[in-house]
């Protein structure tokens, strides 16, 4: 229980320049490739791209130093 105390304490914390950096450059990705995919083949993997550059955004928000 203390575990999940301290992750969900680092999430609401400020995230450290470097993984605010990793995390922006995962989701530009992810846009980037989920774009060109979504008009030249499958939409459906346009959003699935999407979403997992969203979802490393997210996960960077848990990083501390």
């Amino acid at each position: 229980m203390k575990k999940i105390k301290k992750i969900k304490g680092e999430y609401y914390k400020p995230t450290p320049k470097k993984w605010r950096k990793i995390g922006d450059a995962i989701q530009d990705l992810g846009i980037i490739i989920g774009s060109l995919t979504a008009v030249t083949a499958s939409p459906l993997i346009g959003i699935i791209a999407i979403g997992i550059g969203r979802l490393g955004k997210i996960i960077t928000n848990f990083a501390s130093e």
